[in-house]
């Protein structure tokens, strides 16, 4: 999922850099991110979290997050891209065509994405066995 997203952004980087990027709950709500925290304790997998951190005072711009998603994870083959919010942890929805799609919120052009499915650890890629 981390190469899916990473494209996406290289793709986009070149158009909207300065960009802020928000996700949009069930509700369409838009929540924008400005922080990546990386997830490695626990799992086997590197797991890439995007959220909104109350302490962090400035939104991710299409060009920091791709910054922050292009770290080198050595020590896995496997890495997902996840978001949270206060419902829990989601995977981020690979849509039918791409995962980002500009999004209007006034007169600021965003770039935005869904949350997919619930990412609770039944439906995770590593094995609790592994834990």
């Amino acid at each position: 999922m981390k190469e899916l997203v990473l494209e996406e952004l290289n793709r986009l980087v070149g158009e909207c850099p300065d960009c802020r990027v928000v996700y949009l709950n069930d509700d369409d709500r838009p929540i924008f991110i400005n922080c990546v925290e990386l997830d490695d304790e626990n799992y086997d997998e590197w797991r890439y979290i995007l959220l909104r951190d109350p302490e962090v005072e400035k939104d991710m711009t299409v060009a920091q997050l791709l910054e922050n998603l292009s770290d080198d994870d050595p020590d896995s083959e496997v890495a997902e891209v996840l978001v949270e919010d206060d419902e829990g942890l989601w995977y981020v929805y690979d849509g039918d065509d791409s995962i980002f799609f500009e999004y209007t919120m006034g007169d600021e052009k965003v770039i935005a994405f869904r949350r997919g499915d619930d990412a609770s650890d039944e439906d995770a890629l590593w094995d609790e066995d592994d834990e």
